[in-house]
């Protein structure tokens, strides 16, 4: 199973499960350390979310890597944690295996990448 495998079934699990108050804090706490770190604005993050695009330029794809990192779902070299893939549902790891072939030497452009193919799982899923 690639490393691609558990960022997004992190994300499809993220996305059906409603946040305790205290992961919203994590959350915002994450999204500002990233922020800081990458140098990106308040705008071209809300401009990024709005138009689903983190590929406009370097800084976005790597708040999306800090994000990830922050998260756990992927180290600091680009690899991803796979543990919590292990007992994700059948369909999941059939639709992940489509995606699965998501290469780049550059780990803000795999963050991207990554970004962007399980904005489009999501669509299959919904």
């Amino acid at each position: 199973m690639s490393r691609f495998a558990f960022v997004l079934a992190c994300s499809l699990l993220q996305a059906h499960l409603s946040l305790q108050a205290s992961d919203m804090d994590k959350a915002k706490e994450d999204v500002e350390h990233c922020m800081s770190e990458t140098k990106v604005s308040s705008d071209a993050l809300k401009k990024a979310y709005k138009d689903d695009d983190f590929g406009s330029n370097e800084p976005l794809k790597c708040f999306q890597k800090c994000l990830m990192i922050k998260e756990n779902k992927i180290n600091k070299e680009g690899v991803a944690n796979l543990e919590p893939v292990k007992n994700y549902h059948k369909k999941s790891l059939e639709i992940i295996n489509k995606c699965n072939e998501i290469k780049s030497n550059n780990t803000c452009e795999y963050a991207y990448q990554l970004h962007k193919c399980m904005g489009e799982l999501k669509k299959i899923l919904a």
